[in-house]
């Protein structure tokens, strides 16, 4: 039986305005009398984690002694994968001035783009499911913002809470990742379009594949650190929730 009842989703609507996470419910026999979780659960949580803990192996430097520390990168969630992600893939300042400049030609291509989106997605059964969840004209409108957002020119910890936002909300709806990434191919197309419109196109059109990309993978954060922390709720924390995901409990 598991531990936790199904977690009902939440509206796409809701995603756009009210993000915060609901509360993780136990059932009775894991809760105390003072609403806390029981005893039972606390036993099975402190044994899953010292397994964990007990197959972690060696360090590179340390050789056959305990590993004391997890990938750097475990570290790194929330706002702070702006900074390492653009580093990574080489974004620039002159990559934020260039679509700065291209924001009025991406304006032009928004409202067309959002009618692409929406309409692949009512195409498709699967996906046309969630479509309900959103007024149309509410939800056209959020994509045409979304796309000019691209070209803000202001890629910073505020602009990556937004997207990581959008992509809590996916989760907490029920929404597929694969869905809005099944998408990509449209934006750039539109993409493509507005820097036809620029004096240089092959520059403006580099720079927003980057930014396209940026967004893509901190949707997948977003989606990660959401799924993650439902689990290290259950489980008992972050570390053992990361060892049950890769197999290794």
């Amino acid at each position: 039986m598991a531990l936790v009842p199904p977690r009902p989703t939440q509206p796409l609507s809701q995603g756009f305005c009210a993000l915060s996470r609901p509360e993780i419910l136990l059932p009775p026999r894991l809760q105390g009398t003072n609403g806390t979780k029981g005893n039972e659960y606390h036993e099975g949580t402190k044994a899953r984690r010292e397994k964990a803990n007990s197959r972690i192996g060696p360090s590179r430097s340390e050789g056959a002694s305990e590993m004391n520390s997890d990938p750097t990168c475990w570290q790194i969630k929330g706002q702070e994968t702006i900074r390492e992600l653009k580093e990574l893939m080489g974004i620039t300042d002159e990559d934020a001035t260039t679509l700065a400049a291209a924001r009025g030609a991406a304006a032009q291509q928004a409202a067309p783009l959002a009618v692409a989106l929406y309409g692949r997605l009512a195409q498709h059964a699967p996906s046309a499911e969630f479509l309900g969840q959103v007024a149309r004209d509410d939800m056209l409108r959020q994509l045409t913002l979304w796309f000019i957002d691209l070209f803000s020119g202001s890629y910073d910890g505020a602009h990556a809470q937004r997207r990581l936002d959008l992509g809590a909300a996916f989760v907490r709806a029920g929404l597929p990742v694969r869905y809005p990434l099944a998408l990509v191919d449209v934006a750039m197309q539109y993409g493509d379009l507005a820097a036809q419109q620029c004096p240089d196109p092959a520059k403006v059109l580099g720079s927003f594949r980057r930014a396209l990309t940026l967004d893509v993978a901190l949707l997948n954060q977003a989606c990660e650190e959401t799924q993650l922390g439902h689990l290290a709720e259950m489980v008992g924390g972050e570390r053992l929730a990361r060892r049950v995901v890769m197999g290794g409990v």
